[in-house]
């Protein structure tokens, strides 16, 4: 039971979302619409940004993943933003804000958090343990 007025989780809730924004691939396991396994790299253009995004992007091809980069203009259209994310395999990101589109993610995806220098303690507090 938690702590939240009618004992709903997080777990509810993500369900709630997926089912609001018609999201229909529910466990990566199963999504085979897609040749490769789709990584999405939240691209950041000013704090936080990645300074060497280009060569992860083509470090990411060559292991064998679809790389589709995602720079916050894209992120305005949310019924269209969740479906992106909701077909990938993989989520990118530097720790931020932006790492909590993982909800829209299918079960079994994987979320790599970068972690800038000084951030170790919110980046573990706020993801890694609620990660586990």
């Amino acid at each position: 039971m938690t702590d939240i007025p009618g004992g709903y989780s997080m777990f509810d809730f993500r369900n709630f979302l997926r089912q609001s924004y018609n999201l229909k691939i529910k466990n990566v396991k199963f999504n085979k619409r897609e040749k490769k396994p789709v990584l999405i790299l939240l691209s950041r253009q000013n704090s936080r940004r990645f300074l060497n995004e280009n060569e992860m992007v083509d470090s990411m091809e060559e292991l064998g993943f679809e790389v589709v980069v995602i720079r916050p203009s894209r992120m305005l259209n949310l019924d269209k933003f969740a479906e992106v994310v909701n077909r990938c395999s993989v989520m990118v990101g530097a720790h931020g804000a932006g790492l909590t589109n993982e909800m829209f993610l299918p079960d079994g995806a994987v979320v790599v958090q970068v972690v800038p220098l000084a951030l170790d303690w919110p980046a573990s507090n706020y993801y890694w343990c609620t990660g586990k």
